[in-house]
């Protein structure tokens, strides 16, 4: 079990490079950004981008999903093969469309979104650039399939590198401000499509595409279109919140601590990445469900880390990247962070239905958990502006891994030690609370305060007997013979 543990650290790290390269690009970016945009300009981005991700969400049909799944249902390369191309043409269509659409449509759609049409050249390049990503994903995917993180790695750095400084030469150097931002998208999407073609053309050819396997396909996607829909809704619909019930300057603030808050998805979306093609690769193993419930308690240990550091240090970020204007966004980062944590334990959550195709599951608790949000927006924006809006999310996003893992211990029952990582996150908490309450004059008195706190982390969690040395011995060597340490009764 300790080599399939492993095996799954160096791909989660691997998958993680890239992203965390990236992110470093762009803080490194963010002072140069806050001089070029004020806040109310990044309100704009992110209704303009998010709008974009709706849209191309929609279109997918969840489609994604279902290649994954129907790809591994046969080592036959024509059967894969027919599984992409299906894929592959359906979803270049209907961005197609939808590119179309928003092109006729983008002056009303940018009154409607930010009160003007000065958004509509930005929306329709949003718009063109959809089905310029297919061959992208179509090729990234691949690579995850066949388990070549490296190959992903390369290929997700190297275009964020581009575009991060296409997009600097645009809004800093030419001022195109926000427009720029979407027009290198654009010309980085156009340039990769160009270059994938000659790449994928085998896996895609259009004798590969069967009408039957397509209609299996959305057969076993329908049920996660609402899915996949409900966790936009969860993770960006208080934009529009902030929008209607505050202002475009409180969705530019929200944004920005969106942002540092997302240095969690960093791990979470590496996780994200390496988990389902691991777990199903391993299914058969006779040790698969010991290695599944492992994986849980070192995803809390470690995500609730991440998202303690987030939190406490969120002031000095901002602090040390962005003007004054921008300072307010660190209140929300907590709750961002932990919501990151939440949403990545659904996908542990959701194996079971993974497993046996039944995806209903998914889609009740997604969809439970965006009329959740929906309603706490309502609730708390008008009154609390963006830490409303925090905390809508956070508390929305508990929906899901609980919901699933309790359907999923129906259908595929795992033995998850639960006590443990609701300890893990508890502690994590009671450490934010001390860290954001932690006022020094000094920044980097400060940061070297909040640095030694995050540094009691681990070795806390070992004295206070959270987690015990049987825990991590156990962890180590694959084993599900966990010590008592503090007797909490587990939720089944």
């Amino acid at each position: 079990m300790l080599k399939h543990l492993r095996q799954l650290a160096t791909e989660s790290v691997v998958y993680g490079l890239s992203g965390v390269l990236s992110r470093f690009l762009t803080i490194f970016l963010v002072p140069l950004y806050t001089l070029a945009l004020t806040p109310a300009d990044y309100g704009t981005m992110s209704l303009i981008r998010n709008t974009a991700v709706l849209l191309g969400t929609c279109a997918s049909l969840a489609l994604d999903s279902a290649a994954g799944r129907f790809y591994w249902d046969s080592e036959d390369p024509v059967s894969r093969k027919s599984a992409l191309a299906c894929w592959a043409w359906c979803y270049l269509t209907t961005t197609s469309l939808v590119a179309v659409a928003v092109i006729v449509f983008a002056d009303n759609l940018s009154v409607k979104l930010v009160g003007t049409g000065a958004a509509a050249a930005s929306l329709r390049l949003a718009g063109v650039t959809l089905p310029l990503n297919v061959l992208g994903l179509v090729f990234m995917n691949r690579l995850r399939w066949q388990r070549r993180p490296w190959g992903v790695t390369a290929y997700a750095l190297a275009t964020s590198v581009i575009t991060i400084v296409l997009t600097a030469v645009l809004v800093l150097r030419m001022h195109r401000g926000v427009e720029g931002v979407f027009l290198a998208q654009f010309v980085m999407s156009l340039a990769t499509t160009v270059c994938l073609i000659a790449l994928v053309r085998d896996w895609i050819h259009p004798r590969y595409f069967e009408l039957n396997r397509l209609k299996a396909m959305v057969r076993y996607a329908l049920p996660l279109v609402p899915t996949v829909i409900g966790l936009w809704v969860v993770d960006v619909i208080d934009r529009y919140f902030l929008q209607v019930y505050a202002s475009t300057t409180q969705v530019g603030l929200y944004e920005i601590g969106y942002s540092i808050a997302a240095i969690v998805a960093l791990g979470t979306g590496a996780f994200q990445q390496a988990w389902i093609p691991f777990a199903m690769s391993i299914q058969a193993a006779p040790e698969a469900k010991q290695v599944y419930a492992n994986t849980l308690i070192a995803y809390a240990w470690v995500g609730c880390l991440g998202c303690a550091g987030a939190a406490i240090f969120a002031p000095e970020v901002l602090r040390l990247l962005t003007t004054k204007a921008y300072y307010g966004a660190d209140s929300v980062v907590a709750c961002l962070a932990f919501s990151y944590l939440l949403m990545g334990a659904g996908n542990i959550a959701a194996l079971g239905a993974a497993v046996t195709k039944k995806t209903v599951s998914l889609g009740i608790a997604v969809i439970g958990s965006a009329f959740g949000n929906i309603a706490l927006n309502f609730l708390l924006v008008p009154s609390y502006g963006k830490d409303g809006a925090a905390w809508a999310t956070l508390l929305s996003s508990t929906v899901v891994p609980a919901y699933l893992f309790y359907r999923s211990q129906k259908l595929y029952p795992i033995p998850y030690r639960f006590g443990k990582p609701i300890l893990i996150t508890a502690f994590a908490l009671v450490i934010v609370k001390i860290g954001t309450n932690l006022s020094l004059d000094s920044l980097w008195l400060a940061i070297a305060g909040k640095a030694v706190l995050l540094s009691l982390f681990l070795p806390l969690l070992l004295l206070l007997r959270i987690v015990s040395i049987g825990d991590v011995r156990a962890l180590m060597q694959g084993r599900v013979a966990w010590s008592p340490g503090v007797a909490v009764p587990e939720r089944r």
